[in-house]
């Protein structure tokens, strides 16, 4: 297993776990974490903290306050942006401080 993971979401509220640190364009970075102990505490929280959803083309783990049909990306402020913001610090409050996680926001 590789032992570093970087965690995006997208516009649709879709979290994945990639490999490497070079998020996709159209993607969030929201942290990397670094071994496996940091990996598997990370993916405990967020499976606690989303909601499963069929995007259509795969199911996947979402942002709850992010509304996958939503028509457009708003320019400028966008309460998506806002929900992601709540949603991950409502993560890190629930993670072991000790993980070895670099979190993109300070």
């Amino acid at each position: 297993m590789n032992s570093v993971r970087t965690m995006i979401v997208w516009a649709s509220g879709l979290i994945e776990f990639l490999p490497h640190r070079e998020e996709p364009d159209g993607s969030i970075m929201v942290c990397t974490a670094h071994g496996a102990d940091a990996i598997a505490g990370l993916l405990g929280v967020v499976r606690d903290q989303t909601v499963l959803h069929d995007f259509g083309d795969q199911v996947g783990l979402r942002v709850p306050e992010i509304d996958p049909a939503r028509a457009h990306i708003e320019v400028g402020h966008d309460d998506a942006v806002d929900a992601l913001i709540d949603w991950e610090e409502h993560v890190r409050e629930h993670l072991d401080e000790n993980l070895s996680i670099d979190w993109v926001r300070a």
